[in-house]
């Protein structure tokens, strides 16, 4: 059975993203649609931790392939279609923990080898791995710096105080596991130097290459890959995406006809007009416990 991804539409409504970055639950499942979520257990910290000194270097990921000669071709790298930002958030240095620097270097990793520089994959896309790092993590960011990240300190992209919903503005902190932190992931509409940013959470590792999404969103409607998408029925793909994104049915109840968006895996296209919109979105704060953003959908877990 496969998984359908969601196209966004320009203008579609967006509040779902916000309720996605809230109460999810990654489950561990291999998806027939390109991505696996795995957490780093423990019993597998030694093999983790070879790789995690394998990558310990002050130059990135990719350079360091191919300063070593392990195969890269560096010749198709050089001609690759575009490069493609990968960016992972960081709230804490709590949060740092071995666990997920080890899930860092394994999802660092697992970008490289569906990317070009690894030929057998057969990926067009380069790839520029980056972590927002909110200030309270900064201690703890050369971590990410030595696995090949571009750090990036970014503050919550809001105010708590500034919230116009005395309600929400009193619960927000609350929520999921690092409360209004949460929407630094916000920061990857603003990487403009990027044609595509993929933000994915610490615990996911990449199998194969998301060329199929990259097309059609660089290429539009010409792109022959949108013909290999499954989406959401009855919602043919529209000429422009801005965003790709996966239904969350492990947090909806049974039959419910809106499930909410998987926030540990977003696909888009930069665009600071969409963060900003966002962020207005967050401050207005008009989200109604048990029925959703403007009181449109419920029923999620979380």
């Amino acid at each position: 059975m496969k998984r359908e991804v969601t196209p966004r539409r320009t203008g579609a409504a967006r509040p779902s993203l916000i309720r996605g970055l809230f109460g999810v639950v990654l489950v561990a499942s291999v998806m027939n649609f390109l991505f696996v979520f795995l957490k780093c257990e423990d019993e597998v910290g030694g093999q983790l931790k070879k790789k995690l000194e394998q990558f310990s270097t002050k130059k990135s990921v990719h350079v360091a392939h191919q300063a070593t000669g392990d195969g890269t071709n560096q010749k198709e790298v050089s001609k690759a279609k575009a490069t493609i930002a990968y960016a992972v958030s960081v709230t804490g240095c709590a949060a740092a923990s071995d666990n997920l620097v080890q899930g860092a270097a394994v999802l660092g990793h697992s970008v490289r080898l569906s990317s070009i520089e690894n030929p057998s994959s057969g990926s067009k896309y380069n790839y520029h791995l980056i972590a927002f790092v909110h200030p309270q993590a900064k201690a703890c960011s050369h971590l990410f710096e030595k696995l090949g990240y571009e750090v990036l300190i970014r503050e919550t992209p809001i105010n708590v105080s500034d919230i116009r919903n005395e309600v929400y503005r009193a619960d927000i902190a609350k929520q999921s596991c690092c409360g209004e932190k949460e929407f630094i992931k916000l920061y990857s509409y603003t990487l403009t130097d990027y044609p595509v940013v993929v933000h994915l959470d610490l615990d996911s590792v990449v199998l194969k290459p998301f060329d199929d999404l990259f097309d059609s969103m660089i290429d539009g409607p010409s792109a022959p890959a949108r013909k290999r998408i499954p989406v959401m029925p009855g919602s043919p793909m529209p000429d422009a995406v801005h965003a790709f994104f996966t239904r969350d049915y492990n947090m909806v109840n049974l039959g419910h006809k809106h499930p909410g968006m998987q926030g540990g895996f977003l696909v888009v296209k930069p665009n600071t007009e969409y963060f900003e919109e966002y962020r207005e979105l967050i401050l207005e704060g008009n989200f109604k416990a048990g029925a959703g953003w403007n009181g449109t959908y419920g029923g999620y877990f979380g």
